[in-house]
């Protein structure tokens, strides 16, 4: 009978807990109060064999305040939508979101809680953190990502960039380079080539072209080449099809050749990474007006005064 009772009283509080998954820890992570990178030291209490809470010695905050350097954390007795504190070992990193949706308070109004109702951890291991980041199709996926990205990302998501615009008008004659400063750091460039211009965004330091994984990424040309027969009346027998016209649409971002698609990166490039250049920042190149040679017989013409209009969108702090 005792046994029968216990049973029963432990499948209702069992019951308590009915939240589904809410995805992965950049979906979810920022709708806890509080996020902290720490080393668990110890388990804390138990009940039914269960370990109940580990102490955490927090080595940084990035999300909210926590003045106490040792801070514990509940997991689940069996029966609460909180994951079991025996899958974080003594000794290893993580990355916790406390107190989030589906936690509950901590045992006795005490401490704090992790949730289930979702990917609230992540592993530090040797600068990278290990587990489901933004895979919201797998809710097993392992993904790995430098720990300084992931602080950038989640500043990014606590306090919002706001939303710059530059309207920009000149003109060039072949073979000028025009350049103008913008953003935090960021010029744009048109570069001359031997028929026109490219368009660049770069660093004012210098470096890799910010620009470079505008799409289409496997065609030529790509809408960052303004070229002579581009702009070459649609009946003339030089003009070819694919040919951009007048409009040139480019994406940029700082990340570009530094975790993405450079020595920091962890993958190829993905469309994801395609579609965080463009969040970051996009241009759009008019030309207004432009005179081409003459004389060019067989070979292309080149573009000997341009003048264009240029929006840039990009977000900062």
């Amino acid at each position: 009978m005792i046994a029968t009772l216990a049973f029963i009283g432990f499948a209702a509080e069992a019951q308590a807990c009915s939240c589904g998954w809410g995805g992965p820890f950049l979906t979810v992570a920022p709708k806890a109060p509080i996020i902290i990178r720490g080393v668990v030291q110890s388990y804390q209490g138990e009940g039914r064999g269960i370990k109940l809470g580990m102490d955490i010695k927090v080595l940084e905050v990035l999300k909210g305040r926590l003045a106490e350097p040792i801070t514990r954390v509940w997991g689940s007795n069996g029966a609460q939508c909180r994951p079991y504190v025996s899958l974080f070992p003594v000794g290893t990193e993580w990355i916790f979101a406390l107190n989030g949706p589906g936690s509950k308070p901590g045992m006795n109004n005490t401490g704090y809680a992790i949730s289930d109702c979702g990917r609230y951890w992540l592993q530090v291991q040797k600068g990278e953190v290990v587990g489901n980041i933004d895979d919201a199709a797998n809710i097993d996926a392992v993904q790995k990502r430098p720990l300084s990205e992931l602080r950038r990302l989640l500043l990014a998501q606590n306090d919002p960039p706001s939303n710059h615009n530059l309207h920009i008008e000149a003109e060039l004659k072949a073979g000028q380079q025009f350049k103008r400063n913008f953003g935090e750091g960021l010029c744009f460039i048109l570069e001359p080539q031997p028929s026109g211009w490219l368009i660049l965004v770069q660093k004012t330091t210098g470096g890799d072209d910010l620009a470079r994984l505008s799409p289409p990424l496997h065609f030529v040309p790509n809408p960052r080449q303004i070229e002579g027969w581009h702009l070459l009346e649609e009946d003339a027998s030089a003009k070819c099809a694919n040919a951009p016209g007048k409009i040139r649409d480019f994406i940029f971002s700082p990340a570009v050749g530094d975790t993405i698609d450079g020595p920091a990166a962890t993958r190829a490039v993905t469309p994801e990474d395609i579609e965080n250049v463009r969040r970051y920042g996009q241009g759009k190149l008019t030309v207004l007006d432009f005179r081409l040679e003459k004389d060019f017989h067989d070979q292309t013409p080149a573009i000997e005064w341009m003048r264009f209009a240029v929006d840039l969108s990009w977000t900062a702090r």
